[in-house]
């Protein structure tokens, strides 16, 4: 089994490409399929009483070792050979409960860390949508995913222990926490324990996906 993972913030891309990847690795008759950031196999907080807060529930250390209990029962499950896309799922997803229940930068990394090594025997790699700038594709997406989806989103986000202890309220607050989040990803992406392709929004998406694809086939 292998794990390739696509990450980003909210409308960075993750969904779309995960799925042109899974496409390309079928037509090159390998056998494929995309996993969803909603998956309540892998995606903790789907599994507590309050999936939206999740500092409900659980302290972060606990929220940590159902990360690595969950890979663990995911990759048992899974058939040899199986090439899985995950949109999200390493960063956004859990990481992101984790950043909005409160956990700083060396808790971030004992997540990466855990998971890591629980999926290490997989190879996994790592598509890294980066985002530059956060609060205008931000904007974009809660304008094309209309009001109810960006009422939804805040309402959330910005009830949880991260914002509360910033004070954030609003569409800036929403902003600010992605920003948060995008600088986390970044240096957990930078490390040398998961091989990266870092793909920024300043090119075309012609050019990125060709970029992707050739580094998928390397």
């Amino acid at each position: 089994m292998r794990l390739i993972f696509v990450e980003g913030i909210i409308g960075a891309g993750k969904s779309t490409n995960a799925r042109r990847i899974a496409d390309h690795l079928g037509r090159r008759g390998l056998g494929a399929h995309v996993v969803s950031e909603g998956s309540p196999l892998l995606r903790v907080g789907q599994q507590l009483p309050h999936p939206y807060a999740p500092w409900s529930d659980v302290s972060i250390d606990g929220y940590i070792d159902r990360c690595r209990e969950s890979w663990r029962s995911f990759l048992g499950a899974q058939d040899s050979g199986l090439l899985v896309v995950c949109d999200g799922l390493l960063f956004h997803g859990n990481m992101t409960d984790l950043l909005l229940m409160g956990a700083d930068a060396p808790t971030l990394m004992r997540y990466f860390d855990v998971v890591l090594e629980t999926i290490r025997p997989t190879g996994p790699r790592l598509v890294y949508l980066r985002t530059l700038d956060v609060a205008a594709a931000l904007r974009s997406t809660c304008d094309r995913r209309g009001a109810a989806w960006e009422t939804y989103q805040l309402t959330w986000k910005l009830a949880s222990p991260y914002a509360r202890a910033r004070g954030l309220t609003g569409f800036d607050g929403f902003a600010r926490f992605y920003v948060d989040y995008r600088n986390a990803c970044d240096a957990l992406a930078a490390g040398d324990g998961l091989p990266t392709l870092r793909l920024d929004d300043d090119r075309g998406w012609p050019e990125r996906e060709r970029d992707m694809i050739a580094w998928v086939d390397a």
